[in-house]
């Protein structure tokens, strides 16, 4: 059963960074353009690939799963009661970076540094992005509808074309 929880909170992560990632294929901000991305964290990765390998239904599957357990038992068995241990946490099985692309094809993830280029309003829209996308998956799938979102100051700095769009990402 907590492989099967895992493997579902992995397939709806992923489901998630998608659904993302198509509504900001369909949009450019200005002449940027933003991405998404996950990151494997190389501390959960030998995890990450054993439940995605998990066949409840085959022996030999299971068994790379006993070894990350077991080479992990004290830091699961000493965690705080009613919590869930760090390395059992799909939170922190990934990093997240919001890549933006401008005329290079590979684009850059943004940082501390790269925060920082361009004017105020270029700087700001990754910080809107974010905002609007966690509040999608925090009220999408909750049953709670979120009938509006309020900004102080919402959008100073921005020009007309990168405010249409994320008010048309939002």
């Amino acid at each position: 059963e907590m492989v099967t929880f895992f493997a579902r909170h992995l397939s709806l992560l992923e489901q998630m960074v998608r659904t993302i990632n198509d509504l900001l294929s369909l949009r450019t901000f200005g002449t940027t353009r933003y991405r998404l991305e996950l990151k494997k964290e190389e501390r959960f990765a030998p995890f990450i690939d054993a439940v995605r390998k998990f066949n409840p239904f085959s022996s030999g599957r299971e068994d790379a799963l006993r070894q990350f357990i077991d080479d992990h038992r004290d830091e699961i068995i000493n965690s705080e009661i009613e919590s869930i241990p760090p390395i059992l946490d799909y939170r922190n099985w990934y990093t997240y970076h919001l890549r933006m692309f401008t005329t290079d094809d590979e684009g850059i993830i943004i940082d501390r540094r790269t925060k920082s280029v361009g004017s105020g309003g270029e700087q700001a829209v990754p910080n809107y992005l974010t905002i609007l996308t966690i509040a999608h998956f925090l009220f999408k799938g909750n049953e709670v509808k979120l009938s509006s979102l309020l900004f102080d100051e919402a959008f100073y700095g921005i020009d007309t074309g990168r405010r249409d769009q994320l008010l048309g990402f939002a």
